[in-house]
C-alpha cells in the first residue's frame, strides 16, 4: 500500500495562483530571478536582498 505523500508527490498537476496571490508575491519578477538563478546559482543568491 502506498503511503499518502507517494501519492501526492507522483501528481503531475500544476496549479497556477491567482491574480490576488500574484500581486502581492515577494519576488514580482520571479521568472527573471529564476532565470538567473539557472544561469549562476551561487551570485543569484548573493544578490538577494537580506532580512
Amino acid at each position: 500500500m502506498s503511503n499518502a505523500m507517494e501519492t501526492i508527490s507522483a501528481s503531475k498537476e500544476i496549479y497556477q495562483p491567482s491574480a490576488e496571490v500574484v500581486a502581492n508575491a515577494t519576488f514580482p519578477d520571479y521568472l527573471e530571478m529564476r532565470q538567473q538563478a539557472v544561469e549562476d546559482p551561487f551570485l543569484s543568491g548573493m544578490s538577494r536582498p537580506k532580512k
